[in-house]
């Protein structure tokens, strides 16, 4: 019997919400649609990797969450100037490619996003 545990977008996204809020910063949780997305596991693993990497570098106050039916979007204004290597978010990009999906990673200025999509059977 398998019992590996399935990630939850709905999860995902009130603890997120919960983890930034708690850590001081304005969360905009705007056009979503979790129930259906709620059993996209590629979508909730990108909304843990980045809630984890925005709490691991907390220069932010603002942070945006947009979910559709088939994509993620989340961003927020903490980033330093220069960018990092993308060790994490390439394993992550990999991930998702994988899952038959797209992760595009922008960085420009103080603005980090991560633009998730995933594709509907």
């Amino acid at each position: 019997m398998n019992s590996t545990r399935r990630l939850s977008l709905t999860s995902e996204l009130a603890n997120a919400t919960a983890l930034l809020t708690a850590a001081g910063m304005r969360v905009d949780v705007g056009n979503t649609h979790p129930d259906d997305a709620a059993e996209d596991e590629a979508l909730a693993l990108v909304l843990r990797e980045a809630t984890t990497n925005i709490l691991r570098h907390p220069r932010a106050t603002e942070v945006s969450i947009v979910l559709t039916p088939s994509s993620l979007t989340i961003s927020n204004d903490g980033a330093a100037h220069e960018a990092r290597p993308l060790r994490g978010l390439a394993a992550l990009r990999e991930r998702v490619t994988h899952a038959g999906g797209d992760l595009d990673i922008r960085h420009e200025g103080e603005t980090f996003a991560l633009h998730a999509t995933v594709v509907r059977p």
